[in-house]
């Protein structure tokens, strides 16, 4: 985590350093535009826009500036410039679906933290290392990553990286069919984003919770819940996030045995998410999609988005949740 001071009388990246601080990404990409050009090009600068740009879903020129301004750090010797790059551009790599780049570049940076001290850094490494392990379905090693990154933000004192883990650590736990413990994580998670106010926070706790709340059967409170969500993320201007909010959305409806809504909120949902490139949230909401046709008795639909997310999960390597894929293509075939 960079440093961010916006007390800084003589600092020209002053207003960018609020806006990236106060979590308002859009607002710090304005600032940077009217800096001159030469301030624009500073290593920190490169470093504030690559940042916004990944919270903004552009990862592929997040990812490129965030090397560029790792380069300029590493030039200069700034170990601590080269680490927050090396976390970037690995967050940007783990968004396209790099998964190995991702680790690589999440493991530097976590050797820098170490070596620097920087325990906030560790926290958010090793909770990026465990999302990795999420995603290739190894639970055992992402919930020892959260563990040691819960720790480390314990220490420092970071309610939004507690939030963050909590999150992850619910989702998990839902996924290896352990709902009470998921929501208990949930619940902790929306606890702490709301005690720092952080709207994008609160409502990415809401999903998850409410994904859970489904397959507790507790249909009416998951709708609540999931409809705050997307109306957050829609203030958020996240479309991320508004994309798995009407995921979980076509979730709720189809284990209602509403398969028509379900399809409806699922093809909205990949409407959104298909532009952005986030590789995992795309087959996710493919996925589900695929379940609703399925539903509605759409087979040939069903298939077409099981083989495209199964595609995408096997260029991002996670071969037991491609199995899964496979596995539910046969029972259509």
């Amino acid at each position: 985590m960079m440093a961010l001071n916006p007390y800084q009388p003589t600092d020209r990246l002053r207003a960018v350093r609020v806006a990236v601080l106060a979590g308002q990404f859009r607002d710090a990409l304005h600032a940077l535009g009217e800096l001159p050009i030469e301030v624009r090009a500073s290593a920190d600068a490169l470093l504030f826009r690559s940042m916004s740009l990944w919270r903004t879903g552009e990862y592929v020129e997040s990812a490129a500036l965030a090397r560029e301004a790792g380069r300029r750090f590493r030039a200069t010797g700034d170990s601590d410039g080269t680490m927050r790059s090396e976390n970037v551009a690995a967050a940007a790599d783990f968004a396209l679906g790099h998964l190995a780049d991702a680790r690589v570049g999440f493991t530097r940076a976590l050797s820098l933290a170490d070596t620097l001290g920087d325990d906030l850094m560790i926290a958010r490494c090793a909770n990026n290392l465990g999302n990795i392990d999420y995603y290739l379905a190894e639970y055992s090693r992402a919930l020892s990553s959260y563990s040691l990154a819960r720790a480390s933000f314990e220490k420092v004192g970071w309610h939004k990286g507690l939030a963050e883990v909590s999150l992850n650590r619910s989702i998990v736990f839902r996924e290896r069919g352990e709902l009470h413990a998921s929501i208990i994580d949930g619940d902790q998670a929306i606890d702490y984003a709301e005690a720092e106010q952080d709207q994008r926070l609160v409502g990415q706790g809401l999903t998850t919770r409410a994904e859970t709340r489904a397959h507790l059967r507790d249909f009416e409170v998951a709708t609540v819940e999931a409809h705050r969500a997307y109306r957050l993320a829609v203030a958020e201007v996240n479309p991320l996030d508004e994309a798995d909010a009407l995921r979980v959305r076509s979730v709720i409806e189809r284990l209602r045995r509403n398969p028509t809504e379900a399809v409806r909120f699922g093809e909205a949902a990949l409407d959104i998410v298909r532009p952005l490139g986030h590789a995992w949230t795309t087959a996710e909401v493919e996925r589900d999609l695929a379940e609703a046709y399925s539903a509605m008795g759409r087979s040939t639909d069903a298939i077409a988005r099981l083989e495209s997310a199964g595609q995408a999960l096997r260029q991002m390597g996670a071969i037991a949740r491609v199995e899964v894929v496979e596995k539910k293509l046969e029972d259509l075939l």
